[in-house]
């Protein structure tokens, strides 16, 4: 959302977020670099060998599983494409400008709080045991930037992070909450 901001000030007229983490709950909002200098090392790794098809052959021999947190109980055709991320230059790019442009957004976009700063709809849609299992206020801390700031928990055993956007009943869940925002941004347009 900061990163957004930043880019397009002005310019977003509606947003819905998916199990995202909320970065007051997780790390301070100051110079990144203290502490994530390895992480930078990792992702500008990533990038300079994600073209040469090395995270394929880690896919093949299981070891990509295994570093993703595991998505082997994914449909096979449907894991391919929940990592195909890792092949990607632009992925670990936008890691990196996100880390590069985190003091500047961080300064002007303020922490959550007293006040509604985003002037656009915004939907937080949590799965129950996503990110967020431990404390759900996270997710109510990002709705509650917006005026128009709505949170969703999407409800069941099987609500986690991966299955957020592939099991069919939370998928709904996300879809009804886009096309809202797309409804509110049309009515508020005309």
């Amino acid at each position: 959302m900061r990163k957004f901001e930043n880019l397009f000030p002005g310019r977003i007229q509606g947003m819905v977020m998916i199990d995202t983490v909320n970065p007051n709950k997780t790390e301070e909002c100051g110079d990144p670099e203290a502490s994530e200098n390895v992480n930078l090392l990792l992702y500008t790794f990533g990038r300079l060998v994600s073209d040469t098809g090395i995270f394929r052959i880690l896919e093949l021999v299981g070891l990509i599983d295994v570093a993703t947190g595991g998505t082997g109980f994914l449909p096979e055709e449907v894991r391919g494409e929940y990592n195909q991320h890792l092949s990607r230059p632009g992925f670990y790019q936008t890691i990196i400008d996100e880390r590069r442009v985190w003091g500047t957004s961080c300064a002007s976009f303020p922490s959550t709080g007293p006040g509604k700063i985003l002037n656009y709809t915004l939907s937080v849609v949590i799965p129950e045991n996503g990110i967020f299992k431990d404390d759900l206020s996270g997710g109510t801390e990002q709705a509650d930037l917006s005026p128009f700031g709505r949170f969703v928990i999407q409800e069941g055993d099987d609500a986690f992070h991966i299955n957020s956007l592939f099991e069919e009943k939370y998928a709904n869940i996300i879809i009804d909450e886009v096309l809202d925002v797309i409804e509110t941004y049309r009515n508020n347009s005309a």
